[in-house]
């Protein structure tokens, strides 16, 4: 490092540092990727652009591999292989962009920087340091200029090195402008309007002219005070500064000052008023929009309660159909679970007469839409019933004896026992012999039968108790039989476990078909 005069620090401090706002955002990435959130770690890179003398020109950046320990700030590493790779690459992108110094986001000066700079020194003549704050807590440039210098005592002492903090600021071409424009466009919060935004960037404005006037006024102080010496340059711009204020104290200044004033406030006022306005109309109208709400909910409402109670209607009406189509009215089904009988109940005891062609109600087998084409017993023709047939009537035949000229009621012959006995013709369902019916059968009974061959039939009994054939429960030697518990001696009224009833009407156990509620709300 070459000593430097005191003339020469005073041509160093008016160089002028231009960061551009590429090398900004390159700053910040590189420090988000490779920093977490909530270390103090820095980042470290390399910054390109042209060195003109009296302006140093910022245009573009790269990071390098840096690490340093927390503890030990002399104890730090940077890669110089990656530093020249880097370059190199760039070069090619851009001949005229080269290495002018390099970066660290700090927030502030550490101890190593020095060593740091003079690492610089081998790529460059002069190294100007930048240090970014990428997370700024106060209003202003978030970039600080450093040049690295020797300073020579007058008193003949030893040098001291040090760093001389330079002007720096921040510029940008046109067509960067619209790029960095459209990039942060997108980053934006949605949710703020223009008005709030401008406000916002208006407060920040006036809170960086603040923080500029405390310096003012500290410097000031200090020159006062003999602390610091007196630099006219700063005295001349502060000067041509106070130059551009009003003279408050012209009545007519002060006359148009209040007359914009009032200006304004008549502006606040109309808005506020026209904003009163708006609200109301917007609750008016949310008023009334709430109120037709309901309305049309009501009328859908009262719409779908008539169409069920239209559908519950049509259901019935549909249902009574089937029921008279598929069964009579006066069957009571056997299957009490699905039964249907109380409506059909409810039909015979309204009076309502039957079709026993159709099963429907209101008219009579004769005059039924749905009859066929009737067929004559005594000509075999249809379109008429045997009683309206024009041909002579064919003499009656006995079921008893098969000859003609009279029934079985009236038959003479009287050879086969009992009524019914059947004719030449009939077939035993016993023996399965032609000539009697089973009730007339002469074969004997099945052994344990005491009611052989009488009456209607003749046919073998089975016992309900024991399953056995040739008698009847009545007479099983085993003894009564539970219809609640299927146990045998004794009768379900009898049964000591609780009684299991079902209703033959809805098939629901609990109650018996003669107290159903399903009965009466049918009748009713």
């Amino acid at each position: 490092m070459v000593a430097t005069t005191t003339e020469q620090l005073t041509a160093l401090a008016s160089t002028t540092v231009i960061v551009h706002p590429l090398v900004l955002l390159s700053v910040t990435d590189h420090h988000a990727r490779s920093v977490s959130r909530g270390s103090h770690k820095r980042v470290v890179g390399v910054l390109l652009g042209q060195d003109n003398g009296k302006t140093v020109n910022v245009a573009n950046s790269f990071g390098i591999p840096f690490e340093e320990d927390e503890k030990d700030s002399k104890t730090w590493f940077l890669d110089h292989n990656y530093i020249e790779g880097m370059y190199d690459m760039f070069k090619k992108v851009n001949a005229r962009e080269r290495m002018i110094g390099w970066y660290h986001t700090g927030p502030k000066l550490r101890a190593s920087d020095q060593e740091i700079n003079e690492l610089f020194k081998r790529y460059m003549a002069r190294p100007v340091m930048v240090i970014v704050d990428v997370r700024p807590q106060t209003v202003g440039i978030p970039t600080d200029a450093y040049f690295a210098v020797e300073e020579i005592k007058d008193d003949g002492t030893e040098t001291r090195k040090t760093f001389l903090h330079v002007p720096s600021a921040i510029e940008a071409e046109e067509a960067e402008e619209i790029g960095v424009e459209h990039l942060l466009r997108d980053i934006k919060d949605s949710t703020t309007t223009t008005l709030a935004t401008r406000v916002s960037e208006q407060l920040a404005s006036l809170q960086g002219l603040q923080s500029r006037l405390r310096d003012i006024q500290k410097y000031l102080m200090d020159v006062a005070a003999g602390s610091m010496p007196v630099n006219h340059q700063i005295v001349y711009y502060l000067q041509d500064a106070l130059n551009l204020l009003p003279n408050l104290s012209d009545p007519a200044t002060t006359q148009s000052f209040v007359a914009s004033t009032n200006d304004q406030m008549l502006v606040v006022y109309l808005s506020s008023l026209l904003r009163s306005v708006i609200a109301l109309h917007g609750l008016v109208d949310n008023k009334s929009t709430i109120g037709r709400a309901e309305l049309e909910e009501a009328k859908e409402k009262e719409k779908e309660k008539k169409g069920a109670e239209k559908d519950k209607k049509e259901k019935e009406t549909n249902w009574i159909q089937f029921v008279s189509a598929s069964r009579s009215p006066y069957h009571e089904p056997s299957n009490p679970q699905f039964s249907t009988f109380p409506i059909a109940k409810k039909i015979t005891m309204s009076g309502a007469r039957g079709c026993f062609n159709c099963g429907g109600f209101g008219h009579q087998a004769a005059n039924c839409p749905k009859a066929g084409t009737p067929t004559c017993y005594n000509c075999g023709a249809e379109g008429h019933v045997s009683r309206d047939c024009s041909m002579e009537a064919k003499p009656k035949s006995c079921y008893k004896c098969g000859q003609e000229g009279h029934i079985s009621r009236d038959c003479p012959d009287t050879s086969t026992a009992g009524g019914f006995s059947g004719g030449s013709n009939a077939e035993c369902y016993r023996c399965g012999k032609v000539g009697h019916i089973a009730r007339a059968c002469p074969e004997p009974a099945a052994a344990g039968n005491s009611y052989g061959g009488g009456g209607f039939g003749g046919s073998q009994k089975t016992c309900y108790t024991c399953g056995g054939v040739g008698h009847l429960s009545r007479d099983c030697v085993q003894g009564a039989k539970c219809y609640n518990c299927n146990g045998v001696g004794h009768i379900s009224r009898d049964c000591t476990q609780p009684q299991k009833r079902a209703c033959y009407t809805c098939g629901q156990e609990g109650h018996l078909s003669r107290d159903c509620p399903g009965v009466g709300a049918a009748a009713a």
